[in-house]
């Protein structure tokens, strides 16, 4: 019998409210795999990053990366989310 389905890789591109980007952590949350990755593509409001990491379950980790658009990254677990630039 499988369980529900698990992803390694989720995106969220431009979230128009705050809300709606709280909601994706929370809902990321539950369907993540271990070790997985949901990812904030393009945050409108930097004043949004506190409210991000808030949502974020205890135990993850959680990144701001700034490269060129504004991202938020949370991993589920407690591995090390790194920036790499070739």
């Amino acid at each position: 019998m499988c369980g529900p389905q698990k992803f390694d890789l989720i995106f969220f591109e431009r979230p128009r409210t705050l809300e709606s980007a709280v909601s994706f952590v929370w809902t990321a949350s539950a369907v993540l795999a271990p070790g997985g990755l949901a990812v904030i593509e393009d945050v409108w409001d930097p004043g949004w990053i506190s409210h991000l990491q808030a949502a974020v379950p205890r135990g993850w980790n959680h990144a701001v990366v700034d490269l060129d658009r504004l991202m938020f990254v949370v991993m589920k677990g407690t591995g090390v989310i790194t920036e790499h630039r070739p």
